[in-house]
């Protein structure tokens, strides 16, 4: 029996205080990960003035699994990696945990640090909105105008997600269909469009 995976349908932050010590962790969907990079990055940007800004992520799916995380000082593996473990005993996918220390000038040891990480990394968890992972076939389809409306409508029945639109001659739509639905939301394109249109592959 397959075991179900899940991806964020939100974020979340939680916050906790350990001997002076203040803990904010934030849970937040990811695509990619120079996604997680980037948000990184405006962390250290948002919470100028703090001693750490740790992470941990998992992007991909179940057979295509990226991860990475950064202990950013503190003693090895008693920051990134707990954290890699709540995300990963939670089964998720398309996540970032990162966790910002304001250090209270009492030092934890490695078990106190440990403790606080994960702790604050499951407090985030536990406000966190999940749904199931399902694999996607991101896509991108030139539609002319007076099929825009009938296509939209073929794409959200099976399940697909729209990311973006781009008006010109044509309509450029970008998104992601689930993987098990492809072949049919491709007959359905072809049947509205007398054959003229398919989904164009991505990755």
């Amino acid at each position: 029996m397959s075991k179900d995976y899940f991806i964020p349908a939100g974020s979340s932050r939680a916050e906790i205080s350990v001997k002076k010590s203040r803990f904010i962790a934030e849970a937040v969907p990811i695509e990619s990960p120079e996604d997680a990079r980037e948000k990184i990055k405006r962390k250290r940007v948002e919470y100028e003035g703090c001693t750490h800004v740790i992470y941990a992520f998992v992007s991909g799916g179940a057979s295509s699994e990226l991860s990475g995380m950064s202990d950013d000082g503190e003693p090895s593996g008693t920051a990134g990696a707990p954290v890699l473990d709540v995300i990963r005993g939670a089964n998720l996918f398309n996540l970032l945990i990162t966790v910002v220390r304001y250090f209270g000038g009492v030092k934890l040891g490695t078990g106190g640090l440990v403790r606080a990480y994960s702790e604050a990394a499951r407090k985030a968890m536990d406000n966190l909105r999940v749904r199931k992972y399902v694999p996607e076939q991101s896509f991108t389809l030139d539609v002319p105008y007076p099929l825009h409306e009938k296509v939209r409508v073929v794409l959200e029945s099976a399940g697909g997600r729209i990311k973006g639109e781009e008006f010109a001659d044509s309509v450029r739509i970008s998104g992601a269909v689930p993987r098990s639905n492809l072949n049919r939301c491709n007959n359905e394109l072809k049947n509205i469009s007398g054959g003229n249109l398919s989904i164009r592959l991505e990755g």
